[in-house]
């Protein structure tokens, strides 16, 4: 179940006509793929939806009338040596790595989430934040790597997290200055949004 605020972010995205979920789960088994009911339930829920990064797009879902990356209602799906398997799940450079694993993990390199529902929650935080004024993105990996920068920022947002957007990746805090994720697994700050008060 999406936040209000996600539910606001996505009335806002541009939305293309999506390739029926039927239809995705038919590609999936004649290409000789599992069709696993989380892979079904993220293209029913969000194929068609844009999102922008930067100067790029990503048209969540997993297959597409017209795609450039895997082909006109082609689907790509990678094996693990251990048997897993992950697709990608948006039309959008490869090197992005917008993937979900069989049990609905979304992988995007960077952005990982235990599901692409918390992917859209820390999208539509990201987009709240900004639209509350003009903010400064940190680019220093010594500062965002420093223990101490980290110690500092979770004492004072200790009271500010924003359990939607937080998970087994990245606990995720806001308050009307600053906006962090903590990378849970490396124990350091990913991102930190900031603006002067």
């Amino acid at each position: 179940m999406l936040s209000e605020r996600a539910r606001l972010y996505l009335d806002r995205c541009e939305r293309y006509p999506a390739v029926p979920t039927a239809d995705v789960e038919r590609i999936l088994l004649a290409g000789g793929w599992p069709a696993p009911a989380a892979w079904l339930d993220f293209h029913d829920r969000y194929a068609g939806y844009v999102e922008r990064i930067y100067r790029d797009t990503a048209v969540w879902g997993l297959a597409h009338t017209e795609s450039f990356w895997f082909g006109p209602l082609g689907v790509e799906v990678d094996s693990e040596d251990d048997g897993s398997r992950t697709i990608y799940c948006a039309e959008l450079h490869p090197s992005y790595g917008y993937q979900l694993d069989s049990a609905g993990r979304f992988l995007g390199r960077g952005l990982e989430a235990d599901s692409f529902g918390v992917h859209v929650e820390r999208l539509a935080l990201w987009g709240a934040f900004l639209d509350d004024g003009p903010a400064r993105k940190e680019g220093d990996q010594q500062r965002l790597g420093d223990p101490a920068v980290r110690a500092e920022l979770l004492a004072r947002l200790a009271g500010h997290l924003v359990p939607e957007a937080s998970d087994s990746w990245f606990a995720v805090y806001r308050d009307g200055r600053t906006l962090i994720h903590d990378d849970v697994r490396a124990g350091r700050l990913r991102t930190i949004l900031s603006r002067e008060r």
